[in-house]
């Protein structure tokens, strides 16, 4: 097998290499609106770390 990637073996490679980033991208982009939440839910989250963190000293941010 000759050396280099598979990409410079094959003709017109660049393109499977395009095809793999967007398909890989595509389903990056499903996948984040399938576990996606509303803002509300988020902000509760974060409180709810604020709190823990405040309770064992690790909240830094208000220094910030």
């Amino acid at each position: 097998m000759p050396p280099g990637p598979a990409s410079k073996r094959i003709r017109g490679g660049w393109a499977l290499e395009v095809a793999g980033l967007y398909g890989a991208f595509a389903l990056y982009d499903w996948t984040r609106d399938q576990v996606q939440g509303d803002g509300v839910t988020a902000f509760r989250n974060a409180r709810s770390i604020i709190r823990w963190e405040r309770l064992f000293g690790l909240y830094q941010e208000h220094r910030i």
